[in-house]
């Protein structure tokens, strides 16, 4: 498991276009309370402002922080080296969710170059995308395997988790009953 750009050099035979990247500017805050009290990702459907998505991370489970405060991922879309950044979100974020955001911790801020392989329609073709085992015992598994997203990246993992166990479950020999 692996991304595509890895996956490629360490199997040139493999014949998968040189993927492009989509990057994104991750920054955490910390609150006394979630924005949202249900595990959802907030998306923003306004076509404004430079936040894509806010998640109470905790919301899905209490131990991602372990003093009962919520934690808040927010995504921005790109790299965004501003010094102003964590507080331009939280003015924005006023607006999704009420003044409670101006007393939000901020925690930290990554830039991620390579988060999410491009994916354009027709970008590879089905045989491409659906092709797990590239030759005994070596398979490939990722977001780039179905879909850019957590979502394809999981459901590549099950398949060739189950691939696996399938192979395996054909090679063994069990003994007769008796």
């Amino acid at each position: 498991a692996t991304d595509a750009t890895v996956a490629r050099r360490l199997l040139p035979e493999v014949e998968w276009p040189e993927p492009k990247w989509r990057s994104v500017t991750n920054l955490y805050y910390a609150a006394d309370q979630s924005p949202a009290n249900e595990p959802i990702i907030c998306l923003n459907g306004s076509g404004r402002g430079i936040v894509n998505n806010v998640c109470a991370l905790t919301d899905a489970s209490s131990e991602y922080a372990a003093d009962g405060r919520a934690l808040i991922s927010v995504s921005v879309l790109g790299i965004n080296d501003d010094q102003d950044l964590p507080d331009s979100v939280k003015r924005e974020l006023v607006v999704w969710f009420g003044s409670e955001v101006k007393q939000w911790e901020h925690l930290r801020t990554d830039r991620i170059i390579r988060a999410l392989p491009e994916q354009l329609p027709n970008t590879a073709t089905t045989e491409q995308k659906n092709k797990i085992q590239t030759q005994t015992g070596i398979y490939l598994c990722g977001d780039y395997c179905l879909s850019a997203s957590i979502e394809g990246a999981v459901i590549s993992g099950k398949q060739v988790a189950v691939a696996i166990q399938n192979n395996q479950s054909a090679s063994k020999t069990y003994p007769a009953q008796i």
